[in-house]
């Protein structure tokens, strides 16, 4: 992955080890492999558990073992396995293919070709490819890595999933290294330039130098190096969340797109309805002098019922029924084992076909199924050959699209008018037509076979109960959601009418008319509820015009033919019971029927971007505010931080904020955006609201008396007195820097404060007991100081050292020795009061983003608070007690004790209080500024928005009411459930005829 972030934390580490800082120098390495073990073993158990759940997703395949044919799991085919391919798989292995009729096969995966191959009897079929048309056995004869696929795969690698999340991480990195930068460049600017310090020894250590060690302040403290771990892990853990609501993500990028989406193009069967087909008794319609009972049989011999395709397993069960009406009627002498020993001979006949029959199974007691045409989305049909035992006859039969199966019909002027009038009538009631026919003569090829329609079976699929209040829960959250159907028109009214739901559907006539403006078409597509008489081509189109229409687009899909359109939405929703080729197109995979599944999947993904955009906010907030505070105390007052705090600072953020991951957040009631404009300008107000609160604590600490007024330990500095120091001579540096020490020694060794700011006492009783233990040292090293002056520390004052030229720069305007050791040790115990605070309040910062209202409605997770509260515990013994005086030198660091430990949190909490108002202002004047939209959701999906039952939601767009932006519960639609059809025809939801 492109992390440009812990490059830069890599080159802070150079910078240290450069410097000869080794303390520094395997704090930053250390706080670099630290967040690559956690991201590591982090990612690495999401990603075992999402792993889990998408093995629930393994492909399975029908094999020939011991006489029988069995399901099992793809992974556990061996070469030599019998299997049977089928509309709608994917290709387990590297076959061959056996007898049969010639099959389709789309392998653009591996070839390119965007055509399906057709592929006959000896040939070839790769794994990882997809059956388009047909179905066929085939032998296996390689596996696994062994495949076509396999080795590709080997050789290429796995690429890299580049998202939209991976654009928006690359942007927040780049502003924090573009931030980084800048100020990296005015630092050395003024330090470098204007005040001309050079690099000096820090008390005999080489390399030291106090300008480029505070770089690394600006770097270790500014990048957000634990960022892209934090984002993965937060994705992971989501998807993990949502397979609990029995949806299974296969591209984890996928969470923040269907956070996003605003429109969802959702199929209808299996989704708004139940998928239970039954038949509707009472308005069988048989032509030709037929009787109904022989619509149901021939029909039922035209399925393939172990593939357990709704509507083949829908005509079986009535066949079965009609059968045994037939044998209570006659007394039928038929046996148990007559049924068994027909199903055995069929099930071992030739040409690969396999009878559909059970040993209870009474339909096949008579018949032997010789040749089987399976579905084809083209054709629209299924036939069947098949051989009468008791005459050894053979006749064909066929079910599919009830236009297609009239057409087939070589008297359909005789019947022609009345079949349609009877299809459009069963639209109009909600009923979808399955069309079948007979062919005598099943022994003359199929392309010359006469065939004579046996009549019309009404099919009923009866609508979820939750279906139209869900809907109506998607238009509150701000998703249009559109039906898609292969049904007829009136079929598709009838089922929004039975829903309660808008009906604004349009058949897809218009796809070809060449007068259609496209921007008027564009916008019917948009503006639509639904489209009725899809095809799967059309499903892409729609999808695409949504898309060019600024539209997060979601697509439902089941069918191979629907693997286009799933692939091209940006969130590709494969629905329970999809076929392989739908599941591997797909993002998430839904493992319950129904648009509920959706919803909830909607609603965990829409809390997994808020707690990625809260952090981002955050990171970015951090960054200007480490940057900012750090490099205005440098450029300002010639002040430095040492390095090693700010990594502890690093060290103790990051373990806080990947609780983030497991925050509790409340979804948006909108799409969300990561709308980085306001995100952007959020988090710079932040950051400069903090960094305007630490500069003006160092102020009054350092520069006045505030808070020594309140009887707290001086730590401002000493004033200038008047001496008039001119600038520093080279020469004077390094004799300068010895006093300087050895002054520092003697009062940290005494710890005796009371000395005149100006000069020492003649007294020896009010000296430092460490002076009068080495007076001539001390006296010999402060001569060499001031150039040979006399000095007398013991009998004498001694001479203001402000008498050496440009000196009083140097000691940053200090006078004396005493007040210079004195002025050191302030600022070290300065240095701990800035750390609490920069500490405490950059994570109490968090609180703030992570809510759109005020931070007390919203409670964080236990895990966050008690991350808060242990973290900001030790930071503050941190500052409190500090390392016993180390480091030390221009960025010492030393215990500021209690008193001013409380002086931070009071800091802390004065700064905070206002910065949930500031949020709300600074929303509420980004969105009165004008600026261009993109377009979301139409204003008829706003306009049936009211609340979401059962789920508090945040108000992603409205800052006004940002205190109150509860929604008042609606109750559940009312609709109920459809009754089952027996004398009165039913009028609910059905799905396409194109599924037969």
């Amino acid at each position: 992955m492109w992390n440009p972030l812990s490059w830069a934390m890599e080159v802070a580490a150079i910078l240290a080890i450069a410097l000869l800082d080794y303390p520094d120098f395997g704090l930053i390495m250390a706080l670099l492999l630290l967040n690559a073990c956690i991201g590591f073993f982090e990612e690495q158990n999401a990603g075992n558990a999402v792993a889990a759940l998408k093995a629930q997703l393994a492909p399975q395949c029908k094999v020939r073992r011991d006489g029988a044919w069995k399901t099992i799991d793809a992974a556990n085919l061996v070469p030599g396995d019998v299997i049977r391919i089928r509309l709608g798989d994917v290709v387990p292995a590297d076959v061959k293919l056996l007898e049969g009729d010639p099959i389709k096969i789309d392998q653009s995966a591996l070839t390119g070709e965007s055509l399906p191959v057709t592929k006959h009897r000896g040939a070839n079929a790769y794994s990882g490819s997809a059956v388009k048309q047909g179905e066929i056995e085939a032998v296996v004869h390689s596996t696994g890595m062994n495949t076509f696929f396999g080795q590709a795969a080997n050789l290429i690698g796995s690429s890299n999933d580049v998202g939209h999340l991976q654009l928006v991480l690359t942007t927040v990195g780049n502003f924090c290294l573009v931030v980084i930068g800048i100020w990296i460049i005015i630092e050395l600017a003024v330090q470098f330039g204007m005040r001309d310090q050079p690099c000096t020894s820090n008390g005999g250590t080489p390399g030291y130098c106090p300008t480029l060690s505070n770089l690394l302040v600006i770097i270790v403290g500014g990048i957000p190096v634990a960022m892209p771990t934090v984002l993965s892990v937060t994705m992971a853990l989501g998807a993990t969340q949502l397979a609990k609501k029995d949806a299974i993500v296969t591209r984890l990028t996928a969470i923040e797109e269907l956070a996003g989406m605003d429109v969802l193009c959702s199929d209808k069967t299996g989704t708004l309805t139940l998928n239970e087909l039954t038949v509707d008794w009472s308005n069988l319609y048989p032509t030709h002098d037929n009787e109904s009972g022989d619509i149901l049989i021939d029909a039922a011999l035209a399925a393939r019922v172990e593939n357990n395709e709704p509507i083949d397993v829908c005509v079986h069960e009535a066949a079965l029924e009609v059968i045994t009406k037939q044998r209570a009627a006659h007394k039928t002498d038929t046996t148990t084992g007559t049924a068994t020993a027909a199903a055995t001979e069929s099930n071992a006949d030739g040409a690969g076909a396999a009878s559909a029959a059970d040993p209870a199974d009474l339909l096949w007691c008579n018949y032997e199924l010789v040749h089987y045409v399976p579905f084809d989305p083209t054709m629209k049909r299924t036939i069947a050959t098949l051989r009468d035992k008791r005459n050894g006859k053979v006749f064909r039969t066929a079910k599919g699209a009830p236009q297609v199966i009239l057409d087939m019909d070589a008297r359909r002027n005789e019947i022609g008018t009345i079949v349609t009038d009877k299809i459009r009538e069963f639209a109009d009631r909600g009923f979808r037509a399955l069309g079948v026919a007979r062919c005598a003569d099943g022994s003359v090829p199929l392309e010359s076979a006469t065939w004579e329609m046996v009549g019309l079976i009404p099919l009923f699929d009866p609508p979820r109960i939750d279906s139209g209040h869900t809907i109506e829960r998607a238009h509150e959250m701000g998703v249009d959601v559109k039906m898609i159907t292969g049904d007829q028109l009136a079929i598709a009214k009838e089922t929004c009418r039975q829903l309660k739901i808008p009906s604004d559907i349009h058949t897809t006539a218009f796809f070809n008319d060449p007068a259609q403006d496209p921007e008027d078409l564009d916008r019917r597509i948009e503006e639509a509820d639904g489209f009725a008489e899809v095809f799967p081509e059309h499903k892409y189109e729609i999808v695409k015009r949504l898309q060019d229409r600024k539209h997060i687009v979601g697509m439902t899909g089941d069918g191979v033919n629907d693997a286009p359109a799933l692939k091209k939405a940006d969130i590709g929703i494969a629905v329970a019971d999809a076929t392989d080729a739908a599941r591997g197109a797909a993002d998430i995979v839904l493992l319950s029927p129904g648009l509920s599944v959706i919803i909830d999947a909607m609603l965990g993904s829409r809390k997994i971007f808020q707690r990625m955009k809260n952090y981002a906010m955050y990171s970015i907030a951090s960054t200007v505010r480490i940057v900012f505070t750090f490099g205005l105390l440098t450029v300002i007052y010639d002040w430095y931080f040492p390095p090693l705090i700010i990594v502890i600072l690093a060290l103790l953020n990051d373990g806080t904020v990947m609780t983030i991951a497991k925050d509790r957040v409340k979804p948006s009631i909108n799409p969300d955006q990561w709308r980085l404009s306001e995100v952007f300008t959020l988090a710079i107000v932040f950051g400069l609201w903090l960094t305007l609160a630490s500069v003006i604590l160092f102020q009054l600490a350092y520069r006045t008396t505030f808070f020594e007024n309140m009887g707290l330990r001086s730590l401002h500095d000493v004033d200038v007195l008047g001496s008039g120091c001119g600038p520093l001579l080279p020469n004077d540096v390094d004799d300068f820097r010895d006093v300087f020490d050895l002054v520092k020694q003697v009062l940290v060794y005494d710890r005796t404060y009371e000395l005149d700011p100006l000069a020492l006492s003649d007294s020896t009783t009010s000296l430092p007991a460490a002076a009068v233990d080495q007076p001539l040292l001390f006296s010999s090293a402060a001569a060499n100081a001031i150039g040979g002056g006399t000095i007398n520390t013991l009998f004498g004052v001694i001479t203001p050292l402000s008498v050496v030229p440009g000196l009083c720069d140097s000691l940053r305007e200090c006078q004396t020795m005493a007040a210079c050791g004195l002025k050191t040790y302030q600022e070290e115990q300065l240095r701990g009061l800035i750390y609490i605070f920069v500490s405490v309040s950059g994570q109490a910062m968090i609180f703030v983003t992570r809510s759109r209202r005020f931070s007390y409605q919203e409670r964080p997770a236990y895990i966050l608070m008690f991350a808060f509260v242990v973290a900001q515990l030790v930071a503050t013994f941190i500052g409190v007690y500090g390392f016993g005086g180390y480091p030390e030198g221009r960025d010492g660091f030393r215990g500021c004790g209690w008193g001013y430990a409380l002086v931070a949190w009071i800091w802390v909490i004065i700064w905070y209080i206002p910065m949930d108002g500031l949020k709300i202002f600074t929303r509420y004047m980004l969105e009165k500024t004008p600026k261009r939209r993109v377009r979301r959701p139409v204003s008829a999906v706003q306009s049936r928005r009211s609340s979401v039952t059962g789920i508090e939601m945040q108000q992603t767009p409205s800052i006004l009411a940002a205190g109150n932006q509860h929604h008042p519960s609606v109750p559940p639609s009312t609709t109920a459930p459809a009754p089952r059809p027996s004398s009165a025809p039913a009028t609910t939801a059905q799905e396409p005829t194109t599924a037969v």
